[in-house]
């Protein structure tokens, strides 16, 4: 019966991480274009952190739903899902720290999503390559401090 608990308490979570993902995301009008501010990003760093290696698979389902709704049509969706899984298994793997993994996290982001954009609309790369990155810095250092003290907080209370 516990065993039976913990995975419906996983689903759950699971769940609501996906959907607080799309919803923060779909909602903000700066969310998707050459200036792309996401709070939604600051859910991207939990996979770096303790407690939050299960959170890779539903991050990558909120980033499917809500870029299925960004202007630039399924190759957003293509893209958005490509840097996660590129972020979340190739960066943790390797043996750095969460600044680290956030930074080349942004990085990628900048050029994936700068890329994307280019292609999309003719906007200038190197602009908009540097816009995304630094959003997207900003959003998973913010969500760096704060995503850390909410697992600590659940973890304790054994919710994750």
């Amino acid at each position: 019966m516990d065993n039976q608990r913990i995975k419906v308490k996983d689903i759950t979570i699971a769940g609501l991480v996906a959907a607080v993902y799309a919803l923060a995301t779909t909602i903000n009008p700066l969310a998707y274009g050459a200036l792309q501010f996401r709070v939604s990003e600051m859910l991207m760093v939990l996979p770096f952190l303790q407690h939050g290696k299960r959170f890779k698979m539903p991050l990558v389902i909120g980033i499917t739903i809500a870029n299925a709704f960004s202007p630039f049509g399924p190759i957003d969706v293509v893209i958005g899902v490509t840097h996660a899984v590129v972020s979340f298994y190739v960066f943790e793997r390797a043996n750095y720290g969460v600044w680290l993994k956030t930074t080349l996290t942004s990085l990628l982001a900048g050029v994936m999503v700068g890329g994307m954009i280019t292609y999309m609309t003719g906007a200038p790369f190197m602009v908009t390559a540097g816009v995304i990155a630094i959003t997207e810095s900003v959003m998973l250092t913010i969500g760096a401090g704060v995503m850390q003290k909410v697992l600590n907080v659940l973890h304790r209370r054994t919710l994750v």
